[in-house]
């Protein structure tokens, strides 16, 4: 669920790269403010004699924002939204069949639990292959008399509330290993409080570029 959410807002955010036009015109619908640099005098760089002779390209009012400060803003929020997403497609191929086992096949289940047992050797027993075929038919018979089962939830609690630990090790191994995962989003929380801690009242003309290198 959490991979589909982070796809679709990424894709969201890729398709608003064309419709900079279409928020330029709500944003003066409420406003009557003029780009502040339409009037301001064109500033000329002395040119080398190595320079070429390409003429030098100035970006002012409309343009200079869409490509000083639209585009990049939402090539960034892509990058880092791609960062993120490839780290939860890596724990939901490795944890995924603990969610959507019943619906499986039992070749499916083999195949996943195999790069399961191969990802955490040290933990899990080459039995739980088999186990968790086991556990499969053992879900779909309760789902069967009406029990309404959430596995990766419910699971660990199922097994305990049926005494089906010696029946079930490597399964509740493999429970424990997900219940204990720290999926957190916590490195763009981390970056604004070290700048808090850095750009204080005392330093408060400190520069962007000087900021941006003290907190990474």
């Amino acid at each position: 669920m959490a991979v589909d959410l982070l796809k679709s807002l990424l894709d969201f955010l890729i398709s608003q790269r064309e419709l900079f036009d279409d928020y330029e015109t709500k944003a003066n619908e409420k406003t009557d403010t003029q780009y502040s640099d339409e009037n301001q005098r064109v500033r000329k760089r002395k040119r080398h004699h190595n320079d070429g002779p390409a003429k030098e390209v100035v970006l002012r009012g409309k343009e200079k924002l869409k490509v000083d400060t639209y585009l990049p803003v939402l090539d960034m929020l892509c990058t880092e939204l791609s960062r993120r997403l490839e780290a939860y497609r890596e724990i939901n191929d490795l944890f995924g069949f603990l969610t959507d086992f019943s619906t499986k096949s039992d070749a499916e289940i083999r195949q996943a639990c195999t790069k399961f047992n191969e990802h955490y050797f040290e933990d899990i027993e080459p039995e739980f292959i088999d186990e968790m075929v086991q556990y499969k038919y053992f879900i779909l018979q309760l789902e069967d008399t009406g029990k309404k089962i959430v596995p990766a939830e419910e699971s660990y609690k199922l097994i305990i509330g049926n005494m089906a630990q010696s029946t079930f090790p490597n399964v509740m191994t493999a429970l424990q290993i997900y219940r204990s995962l720290m999926i957190t989003n916590a490195t763009g929380e981390r970056n604004f409080s070290k700048m808090k801690l850095i750009k204080n009242c005392l330093r408060s003309t400190m520069s962007q570029n000087r900021l941006n290198s003290l907190a990474t």
